[in-house]
């Protein structure tokens, strides 16, 4: 939602089909272990991600967490508004979904925010709401998970230093940090709290060591005793960042130190990290959604191997949706793709050798583009077009809606004045200067496409 040239970039866009096509995953069939039962002995190995439960509503820009055996997606955006709705499945075998059920709501609608699961209690931190999410948040709410899967009450911790919107949340040793976002400007910086015996946290600090450069729609990921910050939005190209970043976690002060960086710049994406292997999945480069997986583990010095692309990719191009993991099993969880904003919900696990798939018969891939009866919704708003500029990749289109104006930047789109668009929530950022233009625009949303309505 919160809408590289060269070699590795045509290497990566000729994996990603446009939306038009229909992605094609090859099914490649192993022999199963004696051990298992004898109809689970007859499946294949299937590469890619099959369908499961959907959610209850479409999400993008929704807290994602695991805590036991029970799967939560918290607030974020269904297309036209922030949500305050929380939902929740539990984890079946084989990574699948019992139906999702409502749970506790937040006190207020809020998206963009980050979530982790910890000692039987989840923190919901930052985020946005109100117009193009430009109210921004620095509380912070704890609730108890109890047996049943069910929230106790939305407590207040303690705030933030900043508020943060798109901010990344992780837990190291009882230490909460939050890394990055947007708090009026993109932020360079981290701060921790300390989590109590109670649950409670106390006052958070910011951490004197800045990050290498400012993170926002960025992610962030620990391995062992290191953590990793990597990819993010450009703050003048409107590029998704390629670069990554990492520091030691256990000392009393970070010290964040450039490492390898991906293949392909991006942002709104996700990821996930599976023993000393870290993976990126999907997200925006800046002018296309992506579908392409990459993959790197650890190196002796304790900092990270080289990136690969994977031959596995997502069923679609997609991005700002939640990536949750729990042993073996993968779940992709709604996001916003160039259809619209999704509820469905795509399930894998890791074979062996850090490989993507699941055992099942090749007709079960998820490999269709999401319509709306899977759980895509239409790009919510419309406008007309009042003027259009192209220059580094985007077209820029002041579009007027509702009685006021308001631009928009979008993959070079070919539209004119007086055509009536629509087009998605996207990313928004005020004071983005573009360099090719040489001009401040004090508002701008990046969104991935637009619509001509006919």
């Amino acid at each position: 939602m919160f809408g590289l040239i060269g070699r590795r970039l045509a290497r990566q866009r000729a994996r990603v089909p446009r939306t038009s096509q229909v992605v094609v995953l090859a099914a490649m069939s192993a022999l199963c272990s004696t051990a298992l039962p004898a109809r689970a002995a007859e499946l294949d190995w299937v590469q890619g991600f099959k369908e499961t439960e959907p959610m209850l509503e479409a999400r993008a820009g929704a807290a994602g967490v695991i805590a036991g055996e029970f799967l939560y997606m918290i607030g974020g955006v269904d297309g036209h508004q922030f949500l305050a709705t929380v939902e929740t499945a539990r984890i079946k075998p084989a990574g699948l979904l019992e139906p999702w059920k409502a749970a506790r709501p937040l006190p207020d609608p809020r998206g963009f925010m980050a979530a982790v699961a910890h000692n039987g209690a989840i923190y919901v931190a930052g985020g946005g709401a109100g117009l193009h999410g430009e109210t921004l948040y620095r509380s912070v709410l704890r609730a108890q998970v109890n047996a049943d899967g069910s929230l106790g009450q939305w407590e207040a911790e303690a705030e933030m230093r900043l508020p943060r919107r798109c901010v990344k949340l992780f837990v190291h040793k009882n230490r909460l940090y939050a890394v990055g976002g947007f708090g009026g400007a993109l932020l360079d910086s981290v701060e921790h709290a300390e989590i109590q015996p109670n649950g409670k946290l106390g006052d958070w600090i910011l951490e004197p060591a800045l990050l290498t450069r400012a993170r926002y729609v960025s992610e962030s990921r620990v391995v062992g005793d290191v953590a990793i910050t990597l990819g993010g939005h450009e703050s003048n190209g409107g590029r998704g960042l390629a670069s990554t970043e990492i520091t030691r976690l256990g000392g009393n002060s970070l010290a964040w130190t450039a490492a390898e960086p991906m293949n392909v710049g991006r942002y709104a994406f996700g990821s996930f990290a599976s023993g000393s292997d870290l993976y990126v999945l999907g997200g925006i480069s800046g002018t296309d959604y992506l579908a392409s997986i990459e993959r790197r583990g650890a190196s002796d010095r304790g900092d990270l191997a080289k990136w690969n692309i994977l031959d596995t990719i997502l069923p679609e191009s997609v991005a700002e949706f939640a990536t949750l993991t729990k042993d073996k099993a993968i779940f992709i969880l709604g996001g916003t793709s160039p259809g619209g904003y999704r509820r469905g919900v795509w399930t894998a696990e890791l074979d062996g050798a850090g490989g993507i798939g699941f055992r099942g018969r090749a007709v079960e891939r998820a490999n269709k583009s999401v319509s709306n009866a899977d759980g895509a919704a239409p790009l919510p708003n419309e406008g007309v077009v009042r003027q259009t500029m192209d220059a580094s990749g985007y077209t820029y289109i002041l579009v007027g809606s509702g009685g006021g104006e308001s631009w928009l930047a979008v993959p070079v789109t070919p539209v004119t004045v007086d055509a009536r668009i629509r087009y998605g929530q996207g990313v928004f950022m005020s004071g983005f200067y573009s360099k090719t233009l040489k001009r401040t625009f004090p508002a701008i949303t990046f969104v991935g496409r637009v619509e001509i309505v006919q």
